[in-house]
């Protein structure tokens, strides 16, 4: 867990030692914003005295396991610098790994670096059909130290109107009411949950691929979100599941999100999310498990339904899952051609008497002249199509036929 910019206060190193979080607290600084690293400036000095003084409070906290500087630094001599500050508690203190500072792609690299947080691995495929076959192992495979994706996500949400009322401090939301009146002079102010919902489920939908997609990758060391709330420490930022107060927002549950973001996640790799009844759908199953200790004598089972029916299923040998990512279970292979009809159909996969289970937001995709249902949450799910074949003519997810 990422602190950005900042040193938390002894609750939260106390709560991570019983719950086993690993924390970086940082500098405390983002000397990006009328400052800079390396340049001889106050800040130089003052990021060393402030870390001393955070070794020195919470230095003994099993749960303090990494340290930065802080967040994207300014200066043309900040690589030296940060050099220097890694080689300096790298000497001083081994309870600990350090890195020079939390960055995106365009900052250079700290080549003492203990470990890396930088931006590279993020980001989804646009280019071609949703699948869940790519990972970023060929951005990471190219370094020889652990390396942590910086901030990723970023998807944002549309605002939620009924958070005004909630600041009954100092502080306004005039930003939300700002947008709420614009809304208003469009003539949709009546439209702004549905906004915010279909936005939402929207992004939570790009959490869960991007999550998946870091899970999947071989050598990957974790990776770092933004905020799971909406960050208010730059401006408008609605990048979190959660608003500002870290309340929920109603489209997306804390055990929905934990079923694709969690210590242990059963994973598919799939080609596709479209087919015909003509096609057999494949599937490989893969599971991420970083738990207290790997698991013995572990059943991984599959359903694939149509609704309530279900298709097909089936379960795969006992094994022991080690402590690790991108071990392979086995292949799902189902035809299709027994489905008749234009249908959603949900694949979960889950571990027998473990409470664990693969899980997504399934979403309508309008066929035709059908009605698009409302979005649902399934329990394991990777929502697909699957569509009667027809000679000389092909439905695009979105209905158009070509």
């Amino acid at each position: 867990m990422r602190f950005h910019s900042y040193c938390p206060p002894e609750a939260a190193f106390e709560a991570a030692d019983r719950v086993g979080f690993y924390l970086q607290p940082e500098g405390p600084s983002w000397a990006n914003h009328g400052s800079s690293l390396g340049d001889g400036k106050p800040i130089d000095q003052f990021i060393y005295t402030e870390t001393e003084r955070m070794s020195s409070a919470y230095g003994n906290h099993p749960s303090w396991c990494m340290l930065a500087y802080g967040n994207e630094p300014r200066g043309g001599h900040q690589a030296e610098w940060l050099s220097g500050f890694v080689k300096y508690w790298k000497e001083k203190d081994s309870r600990r790994v350090y890195t020079g500072a939390s960055v995106g792609m365009s900052w250079p690299l700290v080549p003492d670096n203990e470990y890396m947080v930088k931006s590279g691995p993020r980001g989804l495929s646009w280019s071609v059909l949703p699948g869940s076959m790519d990972d970023y192992g060929a951005v990471v495979g190219g370094f020889a130290v652990p390396y942590v994706t910086h901030e990723m996500g970023q998807w944002c949400a549309y605002p939620d109107f009924t958070e005004i009322p909630k600041y009954t401090g100092v502080y306004k939301e005039k930003n939300f009411e700002l947008f709420r009146e614009v809304l208003q002079e469009q003539g949709m102010g009546d439209e702004a949950r549905r906004f915010l919902f279909a936005s939402g489920k929207l992004q939570a939908l790009c959490y869960k691929m991007e999550i998946e997609k870091s899970l999947r990758t071989p050598g990957g060391a974790g990776f770092q979100l933004l905020c799971l709330n909406d960050y208010s420490g730059q401006g408008t930022a609605l990048v979190g599941v959660l608003n500002a107060l870290w309340g929920e927002k109603g489209y997306v549950s804390a055990k929905e999100f934990s079923r694709f973001c969690g210590p242990t996640v059963p994973l598919v790799r799939m080609p596709k999310f479209v087919f015909t009844n003509k096609e057999v759908l494949t599937a490989k199953v893969e599971m991420y498990h970083f738990g207290r200790e790997p698991l013995r004598g572990a059943v991984v089972y599959w359903v694939l339904r149509d609704g309530q029916r279900v298709v097909d299923s089936g379960e795969f040998g006992a094994k022991d899952i080690p402590i690790g990512n991108c071990f392979g279970v086995g292949e799902v292979r189902v035809p299709l051609e027994k489905v008749k009809g234009p249908v959603r159909l949900r694949l979960e996969v889950g571990v027998r008497g473990r409470g664990l289970s693969m899980t997504g937001i399934v979403g309508c995709i309008r066929r035709g002249r059908g009605r698009c249902k409302p979005w649902k949450w399934g329990r394991s799910d990777q929502g697909r199509w699957c569509e009667p074949w027809k000679w000389g003519r092909w439905y695009e997810p979105w209905g158009r036929g070509r």
